[in-house]
């Protein structure tokens, strides 16, 4: 929180000058925010690159460059397409994402994330150990079939530290190959088991 700031400011700037409560306001109006997909709350872009100030200059200049968008007080975009850095230091540089640059970059993301999952489903064949995932939870397994767009897989369920075993009963099922994570080595005996515990194994590469 800001404190220590003169009558009829919202927050510090530079060392000489404040953000009157007006022109704050109107800022704060056209706020946007930035979030990364499920994985951390949004984010106020508000602050310079000190991030313990807001800058009546950054903020002059922000309105001046037309970059503001606003939408209803209830709506929300899923994600920040346009993200600034700026601060009053003649050192630092400004960078501006736009719209098409933001959607360049996730389209090549998208299209990389798609060649390693072409790469690691292409390199599976019926008999090989694989990773797969099923409700946010992870299991090794052996590849029974192989079709166009998945792999039936029967999958080891963990029975200690990195310990996996077969199922009494077989579980099999269909995975897409989103869900084929990695191909693994061949399991080996788990260390220290006995003769009795020789379904036990390890995957070196887990």
């Amino acid at each position: 929180m800001l404190t220590d700031t003169p009558a009829n400011s919202a927050g510090g700037a530079s060392p000489s000058r404040w953000v009157n409560q007006e022109l704050f306001l109107e800022y704060i109006k056209h706020f946007k925010t930035y979030s990364h997909a499920s994985t951390e709350s949004s984010k106020l872009l508000i602050m310079d690159n000190d991030k313990t100030r807001i800058c009546s200059a950054v903020c002059e200049r922000r309105k001046s460059q037309d970059c503001w968008k606003s939408w209803k007080s209830k709506q929300r975009p899923d994600n920040e397409k346009k993200l600034f850095v700026d601060s009053e230091g003649s050192d630092d540089e400004k960078m501006i994402l736009d719209d098409d640059n933001y959607d360049s970059m996730k389209l090549g993301e998208l299209e990389d994330e798609s060649e390693k999952e072409e790469e690691i489903f292409d390199s599976v064949s019926t008999g090989d150990f694989v990773k797969v995932v099923y409700k946010g939870e992870y299991f090794p397994g052996s590849v029974q079939q192989k079709n166009k767009n998945s792999v039936r897989v029967s999958v080891t369920c963990m029975t200690g530290l990195r310990k996996w075993k077969w199922l009494d009963q077989e579980d099999l099922i269909f995975y897409p190959r989103e869900d084929i994570l990695k191909k693994l080595l061949p399991p080996t005996p788990a260390p220290g088991t006995a003769s009795r515990e020789a379904s036990y194994f390890v995957f070196a590469d887990w």
